[in-house]
């Protein structure tokens, strides 16, 4: 009977070490496939932390030329209301300078008349 309760206990044990070692591989094979998961997934991370990196330099000039460009049509802004307000100013001189010579002829042409008569 011993004997026969030894070979049972053996025969467990086995089992036990079986299912042991088939949990084991499990795990391991798990282990793998998280290792190469995170491997990848570590891998797609630096790779978009390089396309923001390079997109944030590519932002960075466009916002320097946008500035440069926004002062350029300021300046050119400036410089054109400038020209108009000349404009404007010398448009009112040459209707003054229009009044005065209509003003001027009409008093030569009643300058004339008086003189016929």
């Amino acid at each position: 009977r011993l004997g026969s309760v030894m070979k049972s206990i053996e025969c467990i044990n086995k089992e036990s070490l079986v299912r042991a070692e088939n949990e084991q591989n499990i795990l391991t094979n798990r282990n793998q496939d998280l290792s190469q998961r995170i491997e990848s997934l570590s891998s797609e991370v630096a790779r978009t932390n390089e396309t923001i990196n390079s997109l944030r330099i590519e932002l960075d000039g466009d916002k320097k030329s946008a500035c440069e460009e926004q002062e350029q049509l300021s300046s050119k802004i400036s410089s054109l209301e400038t020209d108009l307000l000349g404009s404007k100013q010398e448009g009112e001189r040459l209707v003054n300078v229009v009044k005065s010579l209509e003003t001027t002829h009409a008093d030569a042409l009643m300058s004339m008349e008086s003189q016929k008569s």
